[in-house]
């Protein structure tokens, strides 16, 4: 079987994919990056997905030395949401990401 990840976000959205894939939720693991700062109905929405979702993995963020511009979020978003999942992901060797 390939392995599989499903990306969570913590938003309402990625809360709403997990409810749909129930059935699926069995045969992939739900992946989430916490950066220590997320607000708080993601970390209440993550909650309700760890507790329907079997294989809920909790990713921490390096902590952030500077609070994010308007010039600098782009990157600041890179070091510490993307690059975490994106090195996971590719450590895990997952095959088939959602």
């Amino acid at each position: 079987m390939t392995k599989s990840a499903l990306q969570f976000s913590g938003g309402k959205d990625s809360l709403a994919l997990v409810y749909h894939m129930q059935g699926l939720l069995p045969m992939l693991d739900v992946v989430m990056v916490d950066t220590g700062d997320m607000p708080h109905h993601a970390y209440r929405n993550a909650e309700l997905a760890q507790s329907i979702a079997p294989n809920f993995i909790i990713l921490r963020s390096p902590p952030r030395t500077t609070t994010p511009t308007s010039e600098d979020w782009p990157l600041c978003c890179a070091t510490h949401i993307c690059e975490p999942m994106a090195n996971f992901i590719a450590d895990a060797g997952y095959r088939q990401v959602f």
